[in-house]
Order: C-alpha cells, then sequence, then structure tokens
C-alpha cells in the first residue's frame, strides 16, 4: 500500500511551523497508471518529492529506460506507472472539466533534451523562473524534465503555459522547449525514480 508521510507531524517543528504560515498546494495522484482516471489521493509538492527521491519507483523506471526510446514497449511501461496531475485536484476522474481544486501549480515537461544534467541546471539557476520553482526531477525515460512551477493566479492555466513557454523560447530557444501538452489542465506527469529530484525548500524539504 502506498503512503504518504504526513506534512505535519514526525517532521521536527521547521515544517509544523511553515504548515501554520503556508498553505500547501495539493493536487490529484493516481495509482495503476494513466488508465487509472479516479484518483487515490490528494498529494502535496514535499510528499510527491518523497516518493520520488526514494527508491519505490526505482525498479520501474530501470526496466522503463530498458527498452528503446520511442518504442512502444517503452510507452506501454511509461504508461503503467502512477501520475499526478500538478494543476490541482480532480473528481470523479481526470477530465479536463472536473477540475474541483486549483492547485496554484503547473508541470512543464521538457522531453528529448540533449543534456538533461546541463537543462536542469539552467532551469534552476535561472533568476526569473527560480522563485517559482517548486519541483524538478528527470524523466521517467530520462532523457527529460519534469517541472512543477507556481502559476500567476491571475491568471487562467493557458495563459500562465503560453507565458512561460514564450519566456524559454526567448531565452534559450528551441533547445528548451516545454511539450505543448502542458497547455491542459488535466495533464498527467508520470512518477519515476530520482534520488536528485530537487524540491523548493519553501515546500517542506
Amino acid at each position: 500500500m502506498l503512503c504518504f508521510a504526513a506534512e505535519t507531524g514526525g517532521e521536527k517543528g521547521h515544517v509544523a511551523q511553515a504548515t501554520a504560515a503556508f498553505e500547501w498546494p495539493r493536487f490529484s495522484y493516481f495509482r495503476g497508471g494513466i488508465r487509472s482516471a479516479a484518483p487515490y489521493a490528494a498529494v502535496t509538492p514535499h510528499q510527491l518529492w518523497q516518493v520520488v527521491h526514494s527508491p519505490r519507483f526505482a525498479a520501474a523506471t530501470a526496466w522503463l529506460r530498458q527498452a528503446p526510446a520511442g518504442s512502444e514497449q517503452r510507452d506501454e511501461r511509461k504508461k503503467a506507472l502512477d501520475y499526478v496531475t500538478p494543476a490541482g485536484t480532480f473528481a470523479p476522474t481526470r477530465a479536463n472539466g472536473n477540475l474541483q481544486t486549483p492547485s496554484g501549480l503547473l508541470v512543464l515537461d521538457f522531453d528529448h533534451l540533449p543534456d538533461v544534467t546541463a537543462a536542469r541546471a539552467t532551469l534552476l539557476s535561472d533568476v526569473l523562473l527560480q522563485p517559482g520553482l517548486v519541483l524538478l526531477f528527470t524523466s521517467p525515460g530520462g532523457e527529460g524534465l519534469k517541472v512543477l512551477l507556481e502559476a500567476d493566479p491571475a491568471a487562467s492555466h493557458l495563459d500562465n503555459f503560453q507565458a512561460l513557454a514564450s519566456y524559454l523560447a526567448g531565452r534559450y530557444g528551441p533547445e528548451l522547449q516545454p511539450d505543448s501538452c502542458g497547455k491542459d489542465v488535466a495533464r498527467a506527469c508520470f512518477v519515476c525514480h530520482d534520488a536528485d529530484a530537487w524540491l523548493n525548500p519553501r515546500f517542506g524539504g
């Protein structure tokens, strides 16, 4: 059974203090792969980081990466992974019209990067992006990045995505462009293993 550590209790004072002053964003977690449309739980960025950082999905991630890149076999293995909807909680199923509570976050998928390590360093050091970066980890296939960011609460999900994509295009060109599917509010973000996953300390890391 998948268990998530509580955000309060057992975490040494600083998390409890932060919780009192900051309401953690929450989004839906789905077990059993992309064909599971009903959410299993609502989780926080810290809880997702715990899952990604832990060895829970290490074997599944290694197994996926053994399949040839771009193959149907790899795609099917990815679809079997658990996933989240960073934009918020959904009910009764994941669908654009079923958003219950927005999280204030969005996810950017960077696929087929020529140098994942360099791209990671670039995003983490970008002075405009960095204050809003929440969570960053290597994608299941090992050739991309998943990046959760805080969104402008006064703008729509689509406007936020387009603004970020436009900024990245202007600053870094086509080498660092997010997948256009990120404009979908119900966008699924697959969970995998990354021992070096990065979490903004403001979110309980």
